[in-house]
């Protein structure tokens, strides 16, 4: 396996494990009093989260700290019945500055 920085683990684990629970962005900033701002940092692998977030969200995802900040043999979220065209989109979605994720999230609730 090749030697990834904690920059480059820590949002696909906090991706796994926020798609294992069903949770969003808004789920950690309304439930664990998080900045909107921050949990998107993390998401985006612009910033990582000190330990004792570390922590808060390990208790939150019911998982250890390890797991969040290390590379596991756990399926991906790709593995875990995301089609590739979704996960395209979820990359993409990631990408984009936050008015156009807003407006992306009207357009989502006008066509469900």
């Amino acid at each position: 396996m090749e030697d990834l920085s904690i920059r480059e683990i820590f949002p696909r684990r906090l991706t796994y494990y926020m798609a294992q629970n069903g949770k969003t962005r808004n789920d950690l900033v309304r439930d664990l009093g998080f900045k909107y701002s921050t949990v998107r940092d993390w998401e985006k692998g612009l910033t990582v989260p000190r330990m004792d977030k570390v922590e808060m969200l390990a208790n939150y995802f019911n998982c250890s700290n390890s797991d969040l900040l290390e590379e596991k043999e756990n399926p991906t979220v790709q593995d875990d019945g995301i089609s590739e065209e979704m996960q395209e989109l979820i990359d993409r979605i990631k990408s984009l500055p936050e008015d156009k994720i807003q407006l992306l999230l009207q357009v989502a609730k006008s066509i469900e």
